[in-house]
């Protein structure tokens, strides 16, 4: 009898240890469950966030790109090249991370728009320097060939002058091949009227020739710059929009993510009430059979 009552109690006990052991486990699971849901609502929130600030980190560069090109802020080509490294540093960590496929080709591709729209703009920054340089070597010859025609005291001079004065304001407002090639026309009746009049040397020889040259130059670097900003509005809009797509795209995903991890919580609640009941159940029915077989 005792032998018998003895047995029994020790596979009653060993039944309720297991049980307790599975409790435990179970609970584990639904801790571990629980804490992997929380890292990777985290890791979706900050690449969410993180994209995002890609977004507004690229109109900083507008803004910035702005103020150097009108020259507003002594320091702007300083915070312009701030923040741009900025943005190449944020997007290559981003690279980094488990991104989806189609998000990952899209951070490449801003990337290389990036470089490419840096050197755009690197491009017409110098040119709008050499541009600025020429037209105050044009201002130079000009202001002299003003002072030369008003010391000569010849009247039949001044109308081409004053032909000079205005066709050159239309080329300055409005720099396009009928106003240059109608300055260079002009340029080319004040030199006949000069030549005419045989005050012609080799002093005004060098102001005409030199403003001819340099407004060539003028003309060809404005086509160039013309030809550049088109190609950087175009990267510009391009960046604008692959950074506003892959925005979305990160939003989308954060809201998948959420649905999938509540989807997930709620099946690990699910299980944990269902074996909890059972355990419960189990432990009821072994206190019965230790009244009943025992007791």
């Amino acid at each position: 009898m005792f032998r018998s009552i003895n047995s029994k109690f020790y596979a009653i006990v060993g039944v309720l240890v297991f049980i307790i052991s599975i409790g435990y486990a179970i609970l584990a699971y639904f801790l571990s469950g629980q804490s992997q849901s929380a890292i990777r609502t985290q890791k979706a929130v900050f690449l969410e966030r993180e994209i995002r600030s890609l977004h507004d980190l690229f109109y900083e560069i507008r803004f910035w790109e702005r103020a150097v090109l009108v020259q507003e802020h002594p320091e702007a080509d300083k915070y312009f090249g701030a923040v741009m490294e900025q943005m190449r540093n944020r997007l290559r960590a981003l690279q980094g991370k488990p991104l989806s496929i189609s998000v990952q080709g899209k951070l490449k591709q801003v990337l290389r728009d990036l470089d490419q729209y840096e050197e755009d703009f690197n491009k017409i920054i110098q040119s709008k320097t050499e541009q600025r340089l020429h037209r105050t070597r044009m201002d130079t010859n000009y202001r002299s060939l003003v002072s030369f025609v008003l010391r000569s005291n010849k009247t039949d001079l001044l109308k081409p002058l004053f032909n000079f004065t205005h066709f050159l304001i239309g080329y300055r407002i409005d720099r396009r091949e009928s106003e240059h090639q109608a300055l260079k026309l002009v340029i080319d009746s004040l030199e006949n009227r000069i030549i005419k009049a045989e005050l012609l040397d080799d002093r005004v020889t060098g102001y005409l020739k030199s403003f001819k040259d340099l407004l060539d130059k003028d003309y060809a670097l404005e086509r160039e710059i013309s030809s550049i900003n088109e190609r950087f509005d175009l990267i510009s809009g391009r960046l604008m929009g692959l950074l506003g797509d892959t925005s979305k795209e990160s939003e989308r995903l954060l809201e998948k993510e959420f649905r999938e991890i509540e989807q997930s919580r709620g099946e690990l609640n699910r299980f944990f009430l269902i074996t909890s009941a059972i355990s419960i159940v189990t432990l009821l029915l072994i206190l019965m059979l230790i009244s009943k077989k025992i007791i």
